[in-house]
């Protein structure tokens, strides 16, 4: 059956309409990509994911190298906790031979 130009399949469930000397395919009223639509649209959506796993490695790789200054930093803080503890140990023990010696 023909109508307003639109061939009817009943087999494929489609209209089939001729766009200049391509045959384009309908259903009701929305047109369905062709095969090179389909690809360029599939190859969009791949360079999106690409690109958000790029970016995703790019924040997990600067995620890793903000945990590890973070470690290294806790390691400085607790050598100079270190340090400074025993700096005060000594002083203490200074003081108390001093205390002995002047007494």
């Amino acid at each position: 059956m023909v109508a307003r130009g639109r061939f009817a399949s009943e087999v494929l469930g489609l209209d089939l309409v001729l766009v200049g000397t391509r045959l384009r395919f309908f259903a009701g009223s929305a047109l369905l990509e062709d095969a090179d639509e389909m690809i360029a649209r599939l190859g969009s959506m791949l360079d999106e994911v690409i690109e958000g796993q790029e970016e995703l490695a790019g924040r997990l790789t600067e995620e890793q190298r903000l945990r590890e200054e973070e470690q290294r930093l806790r390691e400085e803080e607790q050598r100079l906790r270190e340090d400074a503890e025993r700096k005060l140990a000594e002083a203490l023990a200074e003081i108390e031979r001093l205390k002995k010696g002047a007494s």
